[in-house]
């Protein structure tokens, strides 16, 4: 699922419904909950599309020097 996640564009339901699909009963019963599921799908996709990490202080940002200047 992890993989489709990245790299599909298909709903979070149609993945993990079609990763859901391909396992035993066994292997779905222990499963967590399907919102958990659908969040996880969500929050790899969230990861995927904003690649950049969100900086921890004002310190450890770096501005690229052609972006601090200005016209006047």
């Amino acid at each position: 699922m992890q993989h489709a996640a990245s790299t599909t564009d298909k709903s979070t339901h149609d993945i993990v419904a079609s990763g859901v699909a391909q396992l035993s009963t066994q292997a779905i019963s222990s499963l967590p909950d399907l919102r958990n599921l659908k969040r996880t799908v969500r929050r790899i996709r969230q990861r995927e599309q904003n690649p950049l990490a969100i900086p921890t202080s004002r310190d450890t940002i770096i501005i690229d020097p052609e972006y601090t200047k200005t016209m006047r």
